[in-house]
């Protein structure tokens, strides 16, 4: 998933409908509708929040490496390019994917 938003790391950044095709199915559901967005629902992440937060010039960290360890546990590691930095946006996709904090 990461790949397809790399992807388009230079260049326009695709508009919210190209996003919903671009991303996996699964994620598009497990992200709340803007709608929803009105009653502030703070479980759940929009797509356009997801999207606005996950642009290159928005993210203060970068992806540093992964790598699988004990055969089914992925380690993720991130360079932080500032402190405070602001996560929320990778831990909904972490979350979403199915991990559990360490």
């Amino acid at each position: 998933m990461l790949e397809v938003v790399l992807a388009h790391a230079e260049g326009p950044w695709p508009v919210l409908e190209q996003w919903k095709r671009l991303l996996p199915t699964w994620f598009v559901a497990a992200c709340s509708d803007d709608v929803a967005g009105q009653s502030c629902v703070l479980d759940k992440w929009s797509l356009r929040a997801w999207i606005f937060w996950f642009q290159p010039g928005r993210r203060q960290w970068r992806w540093w490496a992964g790598r699988v360890e004990a055969g089914d546990r992925l380690l993720v590691e991130l360079l932080v390019e500032c402190r405070p930095y602001l996560r929320g946006a990778v831990e909904w996709l972490c979350k979403v994917a199915g991990a559990t904090p360490a």
